[in-house]
């Protein structure tokens, strides 16, 4: 919503856009209320974008990035005519390379990272590793059945959004078995 009212794009949720180099520096800790702020620049059409609290007079920095808004063209080589999802058939024609999920988790474990059923909705892993096209993880997710009765509170539910983080780190753990990938 931000990113729409900076830039005044049509607020009927049709706008495509990328969004890129995100680093997630610092998570927030709310123990008591506390004010998030977003603080934009445009510059040539692109907005960056910071994520950050203030504790004791000191800005604590959670979130940076950026977001482009994607052309017609280019938006519609990535997204389906119906509204704003993702092509994924355009998306899979890209991947060359399956990482196996239990692997990632076993990597995860090596790491002190102990996932339990809940938190086990990774069920696929495909790579582009194509030198001519940008980095791509897609993961393939499905809601573990102990927490299938949780869904309905969530837009989208806190074990998938974990499990799509899962997929693009277990990637990165697993870099030196995938001839250098890095994300």
């Amino acid at each position: 919503a931000a990113v729409v009212e900076a830039l005044e794009l049509p607020a009927n949720g049709r706008s495509r856009m990328s969004f890129q180099d995100i680093i997630f520096a610092r998570p927030i800790v709310v123990p008591v209320p506390t004010d998030v702020h977003i603080a934009l620049e445009e510059v040539d059409g692109t907005l960056s974008f910071e994520i950050y609290s203030q504790q004791g007079g000191e800005e604590i920095l959670h979130s940076e990035g950026r977001v482009v808004v994607l052309s017609d063209a280019l938006s519609s080589e990535i997204f389906n005519e119906d509204g704003p999802q993702l092509n994924l058939e355009a998306l899979k024609a890209q991947c060359d390379t399956e990482i196996s999920v239990q692997e990632c988790y076993e990597t995860f474990l090596r790491m002190g990272f102990t996932y339990g059923p809940a938190h086990k909705a990774l069920v696929g892993i495909s790579i582009a590793r194509n030198p001519e096209s940008d980095a791509l993880v897609l993961g393939r997710l499905q809601l573990p059945e102990s927490v299938s009765g949780t869904r309905a509170p969530y837009v989208l539910h806190p074990s998938l959004l974990d499990a799509a983080l899962q997929a693009v780190a277990g990637v990165s753990a697993n870099r030196n078995k995938s001839n250098g990938l890095w994300l």
